[in-house]
């Protein structure tokens, strides 16, 4: 399942992430310039990880959708109560 993927890549990006915030909070690095882009990097890392879990928000949906019993709107037969009754 691509969102299954797409969920634990961005979870490791977080962590990374959120690793660099605590030594960020630290002061590590401790030259400005360095500090400046690990800030960046943070960002970058929170982006990317936003990034990924958007690509699959469709197939997010879908599966919500076949866990709340809507059939997750893939026209399947038994969606519909009127399905292949022929009327």
């Amino acid at each position: 399942m691509p969102f299954a993927r797409a969920l634990r890549d961005a979870e490791a990006e977080l962590a990374v992430a959120f690793r660099m915030r605590w030594q960020y909070e630290n002061g590590v690095p401790e030259e400005a310039a360095a500090r400046r882009h690990a800030l960046a990097g943070i960002v970058g890392r929170c982006e990317e990880a936003g990034r990924l879990l958007d690509a699959q928000a469709a197939a997010f949906d879908q599966v919500r959708g076949l866990e709340e019993g809507l059939g997750g709107g893939w026209g399947m037969p038994w969606s519909s109560p009127r399905a292949g009754s022929g009327n």
